[in-house]
C-alpha cells in the first residue's frame, strides 16, 4: 500500500461497485476508465483524484478533567 501523502487516482462508476484499485498516475486511471467504458457502453466512468485526507492520530489522548469525581 502507498503512503497517505502519495498522489493517486480512482475510477468510479455511479452504477457500479466501489473503486478497488489505486492508480498511481492520471494516465493509468484514464486508460482504465476508457477500457471500462468500452465494456459497459452508455455508462460513465469518472477519474477521481485524491486531494486531501483526514486521520485520527495515535496515541489517543486521555485527559482527566476532575479527579474529585472519582469514587476511589
Amino acid at each position: 500500500m502507498t503512503a497517505d501523502t502519495d498522489e493517486f487516482y480512482l475510477v468510479w462508476n455511479p452504477n457500479g461497485h466501489n473503486p478497488q484499485h489505486r492508480h498511481t498516475s492520471y494516465e493509468s486511471a484514464a486508460a482504465e476508465a476508457k477500457r471500462l467504458a468500452e465494456m459497459n457502453r452508455g455508462q460513465s466512468f469518472f477519474v477521481l483524484a485524491a486531494l486531501a485526507f483526514a486521520k485520527v492520530r495515535d496515541p489517543v489522548e486521555f485527559t482527566t478533567i476532575n479527579r474529585d469525581l472519582i469514587p476511589f
